[in-house]
C-alpha cells in the first residue's frame, strides 16, 4: 500500500484522528491526518470516510483536497473537494466545486477522537 509504508517513521509524532459534525447535523465525517508525509512523493495525506485525501498543514489550518468521480473523468469534470479545519477552534468549511454549478458549502466542528476504554 503507498501510504503506509512512509507514515509511521518516527514513533514520537501521532496520526490526527477526529470526528466531525456538520452544524445542521446531517452529516457526520471520520477524519485522520497522517503524521508523515510520503517520503518518495513529498506530500502528506489522511483519510475522510475512507477517501484518500491530500494534505497541507499552516499554522492556523488543516486543508484537506480530493476528487469524487468515477476514475475515466479528467480533474476537470470531477467534484473538486475542499476541507478546512481551523487548528484551534475545530471549526470545519467544506467546499464542493462541481463543474457547471454554484460551489457548495458545508459548515461543522471537529474535535480529537479520544479513547473511552
Amino acid at each position: 500500500m503507498l501510504l503506509s509504508g512512509n507514515v509511521s517513521g518516527n514513533e514520537n509524532t501521532k496520526n490526527v484522528n477526529l470526528t466531525c459534525i456538520s452544524n445542521d447535523k446531517s452529516m457526520n465525517q471520520t477524519v485522520i491526518i497522517f503524521a508523515n508525509k510520503n517520503k518518495e512523493l513529498n506530500l502528506q495525506f489522511g483519510f475522510v470516510n475512507g477517501n484518500v485525501v491530500r494534505v497541507d498543514v499552516t499554522d492556523a489550518n488543516y486543508i484537506l483536497k480530493h476528487e469524487i468521480g468515477p476514475e475515466e473523468l479528467t480533474k476537470e469534470e470531477k467534484i473538486q473537494v475542499i476541507h478546512v479545519i481551523d487548528r484551534t477552534t475545530g471549526v470545519k468549511n467544506e467546499t464542493w466545486i462541481t463543474p457547471g454549478k454554484e460551489p457548495g458549502f458545508f459548515q461543522g466542528k471537529c474535535q480529537l477522537v479520544k479513547a473511552k476504554f
